[in-house]
């Protein structure tokens, strides 16, 4: 199913139906890349369904005190999302932004200015079915996406997607990490640690924090834990499983083998392939 009916990039890639881009994507992108930052604030960027949403909440909880948490929501820094970026102006200082756009999109005035940004890579397979159950949980994203999967992996697998192919965002990405302010994050290895992945992300931030707070952090950041406080509002379908290798529930015999090729040819000379040579 061709992406017809979603917004696009002036490049052509596939934009989520979110307000701010259905009535004029070309406007909302210059904004985001003209948008003016603070010395402090941090910008939090992702492919969808690749964990920024446990992110922002370690992150939230490494910045905030206790009261300031609780004013604070991933949607209130949502780039992509917010309806007027003017809002962004009331969020409490260092401000967590957030988007899924690949970079030639960032904010142009926090990446020549060297500030930090936090970048997360996930296995796309794992993303791949994160998003079809993610999507068919979204009533007014249903006139825009297929409900079947086997047609969702192949437009995932090309390309036709929103946000593009995940391939070319993540290629783009390691070229801009060498050059720029960037941290990464590998979503499967936070996973393996949650305690030393919340100091990890401490040290980059350059915030103290004993090893009694990251293991409280970690604690309160789970999976389990995040899903239970989320679980009676609006954005309770964000938070499914976190699982590393949910593919393997998804996935048919031949579509692993396809899917495993693919990646192995997209990224054989990315640093990513060294990461992900385990399990590709």
């Amino acid at each position: 199913m061709p992406f017809v009916q979603l917004p696009q990039t002036p490049e052509g890639m596939p934009l989520p139906p979110f307000e701010s881009f259905l009535t004029d994507p070309g406007r909302r992108l210059k904004a985001i890349q003209d948008l003016q930052t603070g010395e402090k604030d941090i910008l939090l960027n992702s492919y969808p369904k690749s964990g920024s949403h446990w992110v922002h909440e370690i992150l939230s909880k490494l910045l905030y005190n206790e009261h300031t948490q609780s004013q604070v929501d991933f949607e209130d820094g949502f780039l992509d999302f917010v309806s007027d970026l003017s809002t962004l102006s009331s969020l409490p200082s260092p401000r967590l932004l957030y988007t899924h756009l690949p970079v030639q999109y960032l904010p142009q005035d926090h990446v020549k200015k060297g500030r930090k940004i936090i970048h997360i890579v996930r296995d796309p397979r794992d993303i791949a079915v994160s998003a079809y159950h993610h999507f068919l949980n979204v009533p007014q994203f249903e006139k825009f996406l297929t409900r079947d999967w086997d047609e969702h992996l192949a437009n995932f697998m090309s390309g036709n997607f929103m946000y593009g192919e995940w391939f070319n965002n993540e290629l783009m990405y390691e070229t801009f990490a060498k050059t720029n302010n960037v941290m990464l994050l590998i979503y499967e290895e936070m996973k393996m640690d949650e305690e030393k992945a919340v100091k990890t992300i401490a040290d980059y931030l350059e915030t103290p924090c004993t090893p009694a707070k990251a293991a409280k952090i970690a604690s309160k950041c789970s999976f389990s834990q995040v899903k239970e406080r989320r679980k009676s509002d609006q954005f309770a379908f964000l938070f499914r499983k976190g699982d590393v290798g949910d593919w393997r529930n998804r996935f048919s015999a031949a579509q692993e083998e396809k899917f495993t090729l693919l990646f192995r040819e997209k990224m054989k000379n990315s640093d990513l392939m060294k990461r992900y040579s385990k399990i590709f």
